[in-house]
């Protein structure tokens, strides 16, 4: 049995940075969506894998239909079949108000903020 005092130990791996980088472009910024618009809808490519599809449609989401009345799809990422979905804009802001309320409060949770008068803590006995 060897001593376990003269053990090596294993090299550290050191990572070398780019002297210089890219200007950085944080993944929400970029403008993916070349698709055309239409007034008063919000259009977006859902992946169809599993039942992404139908949760959108429960959501209100619509599959975009080209001239023919075939969905619009496109081959996305990772050889991915995706579909054009919209929705009008007012449901749309409608979810990310709602959306953006419920990332709130679970940042404040995440971070400890501590509840005030009349709001909601797990930590707090009721």
């Amino acid at each position: 049995m060897e001593d376990i005092n003269e053990v090596e130990a294993p090299a550290k791996v050191v990572r070398k940075r780019p002297t210089k980088r890219a200007e950085r472009k944080p993944v929400g910024m970029r403008n993916i969506d070349t698709t055309e618009t239409k007034e008063g809808f919000y259009r977006r490519w859902v992946n169809d894998k599993g039942d992404r599809i139908k949760k959108f449609e429960e959501g209100w989401y619509d599959k975009v239909l080209d001239e023919k009345g075939t969905p619009v799809t496109r081959l996305g990422g990772g050889s991915m079949n995706q579909v054009l979905m919209e929705i009008p804009e007012d449901l749309y802001i409608e979810d990310q108000v709602k959306k953006h309320e419920d990332s709130a409060f679970t940042a404040s949770q995440l971070l400890g903020k501590r509840a005030g008068k009349g709001e909601y803590s797990p930590n707090k006995p009721s």
